[in-house]
This record gives C-alpha cells, sequence and structure tokens, in this order.
C-alpha cells in the first residue's frame, strides 16, 4: 500500500466505510488527545467503554501485535507473551506504528489495520470488552472518539485482511 492509502482512511472515509457496512455508531470530537488520562481530563463522556491501545512486537521485530483491552486493566506482558507463543514483548517504536499502521502517537486504534499497510499485524481484543455497553476507538486520529458494539467493531475489522484474535487478557 501507500502513503496515500493511509492518508485516504481519514475520519471521513472510516465513517463512510462503517455506514455503508451499516454499522452503528457515535462520533465524538474532542481536543488531541495522546493518553487515557488526556481522555479523562477533557471528561470524555462514556470513559467506561474507552479502550487502550498497545502496538507491540516480538523480540525479533518480525511479528507485530496491536491490543485492543479496557483502558483501565493492567497488561500482564509475561501472561500475553505466553498466551501469543512469543518468547518476548516490547513495545514498538513511533517509526514502526506509522510504517505498519499508518497511525500517528496517540492514535493508536485497531481501525489502524483498516490502511492496509501491513497485513501481518494481528490485532489482539481483550474478551472483556465484550461485557462493556460499546468499545470506544479513535477514528485513526486523536481527535475524536468512535462508540461502536462489540460486534460491530468485529465485523469492520474483518474488512482489513489482518488476523483479528480474542482472548481473556
Amino acid at each position: 500500500m501507500t502513503w496515500e492509502k493511509w492518508y485516504s482512511m481519514g475520519q471521513e472515509e472510516l465513517c463512510r466505510l462503517l455506514d455503508s457496512l451499516g454499522i452503528a455508531y457515535r462520533l465524538v470530537e474532542h481536543e488531541a488527545v495522546r493518553t487515557i488520562e488526556d481522555m479523562e481530563k477533557i471528561g470524555l463522556l462514556d470513559m467506561q467503554c474507552v479502550a487502550k491501545n498497545l502496538f507491540l512486537r516480538n523480540a525479533n521485530g518480525k511479528r507485530h501485535y496491536l491490543v485492543t483491552m479496557p483502558h483501565d486493566k493492567p497488561l500482564d506482558l509475561k501472561e500475553l507473551r505466553g498466551k501469543l507463543g512469543e518468547k518476548n514483548l516490547s513495545f514498538a517504536s513511533e517509526d514502526r506504528l506509522v510504517k505498519h499502521l499508518g497511525v500517528q502517537p496517540g492514535s493508536v486504534t485497531p481501525l489502524g489495520v483498516l490502511n492496509g499497510l501491513d497485513p501481518a499485524v494481528t490485532v489482539v481484543l481483550d474478551e472483556d470488552l465484550k461485557q462493556r455497553e460499546q468499545v470506544a476507538v479513535h477514528p485513526n486520529v486523536n481527535t475524536a472518539t468512535l462508540y461502536l458494539l462489540w460486534e460491530d467493531l468485529i465485523t469492520v475489522l474483518e474488512e482489513a485482511e489482518n488476523p483479528v484474535t480474542s482472548i481473556k487478557l
């Protein structure tokens, strides 16, 4: 894919895709945020729905994982390594984030795989998100938040070629 493909999957195109799939969503625009704490400071509604997203790489940097989980849940990297069959996991660099997902730091989202830059990035969804009323993620930018049903998030992720797995973290 080209950089233009990434650029074209901005917030507006993403919303058009959701509309074309018949997916109901709520879009809340807000000032730019880079962290969960920033989202809390601006008083984002329905914080219980907000997901945190972590972009990880394996020891040799050949495999990448986009982990999406409840924002208020800690991640046990050792446990995740075991569940994914990896010897080591670490946070991927900002350069890798842009190269593999086409999003900037602070805008990490499972929807980044729709940019089509790296079909080998595995999306890992924490099953605890199923219990939330909705799942709130960025629409590839950090100036808005999309609220979707769990099932609808899965449906839209299936539009990408990337593997998607749901596990209990």
